[in-house]
């Protein structure tokens, strides 16, 4: 067997994850060497309760307030999607013809990117329903539906849409921040 150096250290001083991983490394050291080889049976059910007990709660620490927020503000923006989607559809039954023809055109453009919104990643996602907003408002998308939209008074619902998509970015950043 090597000589083995250890350098001295006060395990006060470790993080949670360099913390949880000597003591990890300690149990599968302890088991290895024989629990009853090194005399610790009376004490080592203990300290493997208190090791399960830690990473019990590390791991409750790992499923983040910001994790949590994240998914919250998808749901949001995936409740207001289809909010927008739905509130469209129903216009194209309206009674007022120009109505008819400017919910029938927005509602191209929302079935264009719905496969998007509702299936794809969390990323394609929001690009999709950062090029629809951009479709349905005047900041320069392939198609400007702005007309069609004030005419159907839409603009507080791609407003609405806006907001929690702009929200589940903000919260992913938090939550990429925390994360690094």
């Amino acid at each position: 067997m090597k000589n083995l150096t250890v350098s001295r250290f006060r395990i006060s001083k470790l993080h949670n994850e360099e913390w949880f991983r000597f003591h990890t490394e300690l149990i599968t050291l302890l088991i290895a060497c024989g629990v009853e080889i090194l005399e610790l049976v009376r004490i080592f059910p203990l300290y493997e309760a208190l090791y399960k007990e830690a990473d019990r709660l590390l791991e409750m620490l790992r499923l983040s307030f910001a994790t949590v927020d994240t998914t919250t503000a998808d749901n949001n923006r995936s409740a207001m999607y289809r909010s927008l989607r739905n509130i469209t559809k129903s216009l194209l039954s309206a009674l007022d013809p120009a109505e008819r023809v400017a919910a029938t055109k927005v509602y191209a453009v929302i079935e264009k990117y719905n496969s998007s919104i509702t299936r794809k990643s969390l990323s394609a996602r929001t690009a999709a329903i950062d090029n629809l907003l951009q479709d349905l408002t005047q900041e320069g998308g392939d198609i400007n539906l702005s007309a069609e939209v004030q005419l159907l008074e839409l603009s507080k619902w791609t407003n609405n849409l806006q907001t929690t998509n702009e929200a589940y970015k903000q919260s992913l950043a938090e939550r990429t921040e925390e994360g690094a």
